[in-house]
């Protein structure tokens, strides 16, 4: 990947960000990549990872292939090593990595399959008025789960 052609990774960044709020693969992978790679940000593989996680989840093909490469490469063991990153996230208070764990646990993805975690994680999201929380809860009643 190229870096970026102006001398303004920062606003950059702000248009990606922007792009990832509202849920958007793409604003997630090219952050992750920021993250990653250091630009326009402090070099930081969590949140990189993080956001490849969020665009992986949301079907970006690179963002999985990244992480695959992670893996190979020995920065990322398995999936339980992004769950990791992502439970450590959730505890500080990121709010994206509460949502993208929420969903690997009603996957099973890197974890044992955990429709009651995955609920409690969407519920304090959707408390704060989270679209992406909100409709994974409403997917969640709909298919059954979470009235339990």
């Amino acid at each position: 990947m190229v870096p970026c052609p102006i001398d303004d990774h920062e606003a950059v960044n702000r248009c990606f960000a922007l792009a990832a709020a509202s849920g958007d693969s793409d604003g997630h992978d090219h952050l992750g990549e920021s993250f990653f790679f250091g630009w326009g940000v402090d070099e930081d593989v969590e949140p990189a990872i993080i956001h490849y996680a969020t665009a992986a989840i949301g079907e970006s093909s690179h963002a999985r292939s990244f992480l695959a490469d992670l893996c190979l490469q020995g920065s990322l063991s398995e999936e339980e090593e992004v769950v990791a990153v992502l439970s450590r996230a959730a505890v500080n208070g990121c709010n994206i990595a509460r949502l993208e764990l929420g969903k690997m646990y009603k996957r099973g993805i890197g974890v044992e399959l955990d429709e009651e975690g995955a609920i409690r994680l969407f519920r304090l999201r959707a408390a704060e008025d989270d679209s992406g929380a909100l409709i994974e809860l409403a997917i969640c009643y709909r298919d059954g789960s979470g009235w339990r």
